[in-house]
């Protein structure tokens, strides 16, 4: 996805306005109508700044598959970090991301280490002061001290993706009453084995359907693939059209969400 400068800018300003009105960072921003983590969004916004340092305002899409961060050493800090210090930090995060494929836990500088949380506050409000003043601060105060909320809590967003593919056989169980029952088999084949073996359950959203949980169906092979069969209008389903995936642990708890897509269908007349 492409993502405009301006919906970058805007996602700054709401990471500012939402430390300031309650204390920590968030933990996604909305940018051109698509979720972002924060790890993400320090990508994003030091890529901007990295970028204006050279004569320009750019960013780059995260094309990281999982984008994770080690859990920071608490780093309290106390400065006002002047414009080239604040450049040289983010330029060296963005060579950070692109050879470690994960989010430093925290940026060195003269005034000290500069925590993950810290540094995508300060990026926020940069970037917040750029777009109401079209340039950049002098520099960029932090003031955060061992108890600070941004600080202490880590912000996790489980990143949307495209985990999983659904294949959708549909069977019409045949009747000469009106109320002839329609059936759907959906297949889930999980394209990342690596989370298969901690898959409790799988769901997948469907306008016109109750939530459908799946469960590995006795009679297939594979091991990254859930089945269901459930009732419901089969001219509900659009084809190639993305669908909410959610994908639970053995204990119940949500660990991974992607979309899929209904690649294909089949009649199948019974009576």
């Amino acid at each position: 996805m492409n993502l405009s400068t301006n919906d970058c800018l805007q996602a700054s300003t709401n990471v500012k306005n939402f430390v300031e009105k309650n204390g920590q960072l968030p933990n996604y921003v909305t940018i051109s109508g698509k979720k972002y983590s924060m790890e993400q969004y320090m990508y994003i916004s030091s890529n901007i700044i990295a970028s204006y340092s050279i004569g320009s305002l750019k960013h780059n899409t995260p094309d990281f598959k999982k984008v994770t961060v080690d859990t920071p050493k608490i780093a309290p800090i106390k400065a006002d970090i002047d414009k080239n210090t604040f450049y040289d930090m983010n330029r060296r995060v963005s060579v950070y991301f692109k050879e470690n494929n994960k989010a430093p836990s925290y940026v060195s500088s003269k005034y000290g280490n500069v925590q993950f949380q810290a540094h995508i506050y300060a990026n926020a409000k940069i970037l917040d002061f750029y777009k109401k003043n079209k340039l950049m601060p002098n520099y960029v105060s932090l003031n955060l001290d061992k108890n600070s909320r941004i600080l202490t809590y880590l912000p996790e967003y489980v990143i949307a993706k495209d985990v999983a593919t659904i294949y959708s056989c549909i069977e019409i169980n045949s009747f000469k009453s009106a109320k002839a029952e329609t059936k759907l088999l959906l297949y889930v084949y999980a394209d990342r084995y690596d989370i298969t073996d901690n898959i409790g359950k799988v769901v997948v959203e469907i306008e016109g359907y109750d939530p459908v949980s799946f469960k590995k169906p006795a009679n297939r092979w594979e091991e990254n693939v859930f089945s269901i069969l459930v009732k419901g209008k089969p001219e509900k389903i659009v084809r190639d059209k993305n669908y909410s995936i959610q994908f639970y642990d053995k204990k119940g708890k949500l660990f991974e969400t992607g979309t899929g897509q209904i690649l294909f269908e089949c009649g199948c007349w019974t009576t």
